[in-house]
């Protein structure tokens, strides 16, 4: 399109773009305008460099200039879109190529760009519209009737979300079906592919219509478009089930199991439609094995009452369905091998299968016994015969890596004798294959490798089922070392591993750990530091092991070491999507809940950042992933990538990083001399840019990878005696997706309390500018008078336990003293009536101070005497509960509101003697509170000092070193004092921050 010699002056300025140089790239632009003219390539490539060297008005100038114009080609409307990108201004993109396609209506080009701009503006409705005037340009390009098609799908899926819609949702389904039946028409036979197949299938179900999918499924287009029989046959066997058609969906279920006997997912969805038989009157919600991930049929059973609930819930079984298990379990018993295969190096899948088949079958039928409440035994035949299969798996499947995984949810129902004989059994079967394969003689390292991880599955088993229950520190330590004498023995295995690959028997040195926690539980001192020197000490020959490295990560939070439990995250290569998933509920909760925010420094700041960039990241690239999913007719990607962009922006990690970004700051801001009105105008700032919270957060966290003694929001090693007498294999969290899908009561209960402290946080900014200036509603309205406003147990700890600090007392106060100061202000009567229940209202912050500060003097006074012998747990009392959050924010906003208060009320007019009284009362608060801060300032700077005179005898080197002793030439001493020294920086950092408080109470 261009000339010669104007491509000749482009190649250089593109280099010096692509290789950085944008003050270079930018005088090369200004040289060529000059003898080209307003050439528009020139100025939408001076407008990024523009935005790269931080010009960003004049920027935006120069492209709302060519916008004016209309951009004249493809190219300069694909460098728009790069410079609106950078400049984080998405919504240029659209109107440049709206202003485009207004100019040059019969541009193909340029109308499939206005397409991908409205695909990643989110606006099914005009993205449907734009590619219905592409089919006019090119009848023939049977794509732009499939992406009409899919884009009216998307209509109808964000109505049945209840977003507003121009059409009711049966219109839209309507729509897309027949943009659907017309894209069909239009598609030859060998162009028809499996992603059309899918969308095709999805607009069906959802509609209704299960007939017209299952003639769809036996015509030979859908067989051609199935790579494999067994995808058609899972189709097949959801569009019966989903139809009510059981008896069909059971038949083709067992087509694929006829295949492919190992397929656990059709194995199950059979025994679903055979008990459906039954008549038990409920509609089995059959989720498709092969389908579409937040499509249109996921996204109706996500809405529906009870969707959330497990479909395999026990109900009371009927003679049918008594029958139907009996006749289960006599098939798949009758493929089991004979007793001799058992323990074999590596069992095949069918076997795997064949297991968890029967195990379903028991469990189905022991849950309805349960149900039925036939018996009140704690143990009963049916429970019998389910541990005996639990045990007949475990003997054959003993040397798989995931056979815990497989049997937890069997292993769950199991309780009383029952779980004590299996517990026994499973370890007995791996003592017995790992004594067999290491005795003298065998030499097969793959041998010995199958039986090191059937000693370590019979082990884990036995965890999961909450067993041994040790009675004394000295037993629990016993166990610890028992296990450590194993791995050592088993180190060589994994001599020729590289560092970074999982080594064997790792699980062994993680249940020694939960040992050695459960003795410090049980009152023995110094075993809590050895846990964690016995994780450092397996990490010097395997430097990334998850396992090892999340154990380590959740002590070193658990003690208040931020720096070095992100260092353990760090080291796994946490980042982009994970950031999302684990460093939220990994690091975020021990940081923000505990005084360690004054330690975190660096390392907050980067994960905090990390998070943000990530959603910042994925909010400007999913336009394009969605444009490539259409162009290379991914169709069914399409409702996924959107669901995946829905979740992330409603992500509760997002609002948690965002909401505390913006109490950083205003800290930062606090804790140098400010007046209120500065603190008030960053405060209002600050809540005018935080976006609205969404109605449906997503809980996105993978609460499954934290260890069963680390529950969610556990931040202080003080909790691990409640955490460690937990049975793991119940804990609701640890289940798959459990943040998001968990139905049971303690689950709906932490989204509840996560949500409310979000909220709560959300709404700090805006809770200090009231208490500081009196405006708005959290401060002066006398529908609020008298009540806190606030939720009642924010912190998601379940029983009040520290939920919002000094702001239980300060908002009635703030209310209360500046409903006096405007009853002064505004009356003429001798006294004012406001007056007594302000002073009221201070005299309750007074003794709210001194109650606490009296409860955080013997805290920090247990810390002091017990840290000889325990240094690590006692450092960790110090740096983290009530004193430290006070110490670290809420002393600030104290601080200030009091200040504020004593400023307004000396400055009222004609001060009443009730005013007087105000004011004595408001001084008494500043008094208090800067007396408790000094004090508490002196006993952390002594406990810092005591910390850094530790005497060297504190032992290192005796009995317990014996349990690192499988890493010649560790040294524990340099892991405890590198720990220390975090620990005492966390103090020191206290001890500053309770300093400028003083600093601005003077």
């Amino acid at each position: 399109m261009y000339s010669d010699k104007i491509e000749r002056k482009l190649r250089p300025i593109f280099d010096a773009v692509e290789c950085h140089q944008y003050k270079a790239g930018n005088k090369l632009i200004d040289a060529a305008l000059k003898k080209l003219g307003q050439n528009q390539m020139l100025l939408a490539l001076k407008a990024y460099s523009l935005f790269k060297l931080e010009y960003l008005a004049d920027g935006l100038q120069i492209l709302e200039d060519i916008v004016k114009e209309g951009p004249e080609s493809d190219r300069v409307l694909s460098i728009m879109a790069y410079a609106y990108k950078d400049a984080d201004r998405l919504e240029g993109t659209l109107s440049a190529y709206i202003a485009a396609v207004r100019a040059h209506p019969g541009d193909e080009e340029m109308l499939k760009g206005l397409f991908g701009a409205y695909v990643s503006a989110g606006d099914f409705t005009k993205q449907q519209a734009t590619a219905l005037q592409l089919i006019k340009l090119s009848p023939d390009a049977v794509n732009y009737l499939w992406w009409a098609a899919v884009s009216a799908a998307m209509q109808a899926r964000a109505s049945i979300q209840g977003q507003a819609s121009a059409l009711p949702t049966a219109s839209l389904l309507t729509l897309a079906g027949r943009l659907m039946d017309r894209a069909l028409d239009r598609t030859p036979p060998g162009a028809f592919t499996f992603e059309m197949l899918l969308v095709v299938l999805d607009v069906l179900l959802a509609s209704g219509q299960h007939a017209r999918a299952a003639a769809l499924l036996e015509g030979s287009r859908a067989r051609k478009a199935c790579t494999s029989p067994t995808d058609l046959s899972f189709l097949c066997a959801a569009v019966a089930a989903g139809a009510g058609e059981q008896e069909a969906a059971a038949r083709r279920c067992r087509e694929v199991l006829t295949v492919s006997p190992h397929d656990w997912a059709a194995a199950r969805l059979c025994l679903d439609c055979l008990l459906a038989q039954g008549g038990s009157g409920r509609t089995l919600r059959c989720r498709w094995p092969v389908w579409v991930v937040g499509g249109l049929t996921d996204t109706l059973l996500e809405r529906e009452p009870g969707s959330q609930e497990d479909q395999t819930a026990p109900e009371p079984l009927g003679e049918v369905q008594r029958r139907v298990l009996a006749d289960w379990s006599d098939e798949w018993g009758s493929n089991l091998p004979p007793s001799d295969c058992s323990g074999s190096a590596s069992p095949g899948p069918l076997l795997r299968a064949t297991h968890l088949a029967l195990l379903d079958g028991l469990a189905r039928g022991l849950t309805a016994r349960h149900a039925e409440q036939v018996s009140t035994e704690p143990s009963g035949p049916a429970d019998k015969d389910l541990a005996k299969q639990i045990s007949s798996a475990f003997r054959t499947l003993s040397t798989l890596g995931n056979v815990v995984l497989d049997l937890g949810p069997y292993l769950a129902i199991l309780g009383g004798a029952e779980a004590q004989s299996l517990a026994d059994e499973a370890k007995a079967i791996g003592e017995e294959l790992w004594a067999n394969s290491s005795g003298a003689g065998n030499t097969d390292k793959r041998t010995q490798e199958a039986g090191l991880q059937a000693l370590s599955n019979g082990y884990q088993v036995e965890f999961e089922l909450g067993l041994p229950r040790h009675t004394s520190g000295d037993q629990a330590r016993g166990a610890a070392a028992a296990l450590l004498t194993t791995y050592a023995a088993a180190l060589p295995l994994s001599a020729g591993l590289d560092a970074k690959q999982r080594g064997h028997g790792e699980d062994l040195i993680t249940l020694a750990v939960t040992r050695l926690l459960q003795g410090h539980a049980l009152g023995l001192h110094g075993l809590l530091p050895s846990a964690l020197f016995v994780l450092e000490a397996a990490q010097t020959t395997r430097t990334s092991s998850a396992p090892l490295r999340l154990h380590a990560a959740a002590l070193y939070a658990l003690l208040g070491c931020p720096r070095a439990a992100a260092m353990q995250l760090e080291a796994l290569g946490v980042k982009q999507i994970l950031h999302d998933s684990m460093t939220a509920h990994w690091l975020l909760p021990a940081l923000l809940d505990t005084g360690a925010t004054a330690a975190a420094g660096e390392s907050l700041d980067m994960f905090l950042k990390a998070v943000l960039l990530l959603h910042d990241g994925h909010r400007k690239d999913s336009g394009e992933t969605l444009i490539a999913a259409f162009q290379h007719g991914s169709y069914s990607k399409v409702a996924e990538f959107v669901s995946f962009k829905e979740r992330l922006a409603a992500s509760h990690a997002l609002h948690v990083v965002r909401a505390e970004e913006a109490i950083r700051k205003l800290r930062l801001l606090a804790s140098s001399p400010v007046s209120p009105h500065t603190l008030v105008k960053a405060a209002r700032h600050l809540e005018e840019q935080a976006p609205p919270l969404p109605t449906c957060i997503s809980f996105n966290e993978d609460l499954g990878t934290r260890p069963a003694w680390f529950p969610p929001g556990a931040t202080s090693a003080s909790e691990l005696g409640p955490a460690l007498a937990l049975r793991p294999c119940g804990l609701w969290w640890r289940a798959p997706s459990a943040a998001s899908r968990a139905t049971c009561a303690e689950a709906q209960a932490w989204r509840s309390a996560q949500r409310a402290k979000l909220e709560w946080r959300r709404g700090l900014p805006r809770m200090l500018a009231a208490a500081l200036d009196g405006a708005g509603p959290d401060a002066g309205s006398e529908d609020a008078e008298g009540d806190s406003g606030l939720r009642a147990d924010p912190a998601g700890n379940g029983n009040g336990k520290y939920a919002h600090g000094i702001w239980e007392v300060l908002m009635p106060a703030a209310r209360a003293c500046w409903a006096a100061l405007r009853c002064e202000a505004g009356t003429e009567a001798p006294k004012c009536t406001a007056a007594p229940p302000a002073c009221a209202a201070l005299s309750a912050v007074i003794s709210w101070l001194q109650v606490r500060f009296s409860a955080w003097s013997d805290r920090l006074e247990v810390a002091q005497q017990g840290l000889v012998n325990d240094p690590l747990l006692h450092l960790s009392l110090a740096i983290s509960g009530g004193h430290a959050r006070f110490v670290a924010e809420e002393a600030l906003w104290a601080a200030h509101a009091l200040k504020a208060w004593l400023a307004a009320a000396g400055g009222a007019q004609g001060a009443s003697d009730g005013n007087l009284d105000m004011c004595a009362d408001i001084q008494r608060a500043l008094s208090c509170l800067r007396e408790g801060l000094g004090s508490l300032r002196e006993v952390l700077e002594a406990l810092s000092l005591a910390a850094a005179q530790l005497p060297d005898a504190y032992d290192l080197a005796g009995a317990d070193a014996k349990l690192w002793g499988f890493a010649p030439g560790y040294d524990a001493r340099l892991v405890h004092d590198t720990t220390v020294a975090e620990q005492r920086q966390g103090l020191e950092q206290l001890q500053a921050q309770a300093a400028s408080v003083l600093r601005i109470l003077d």
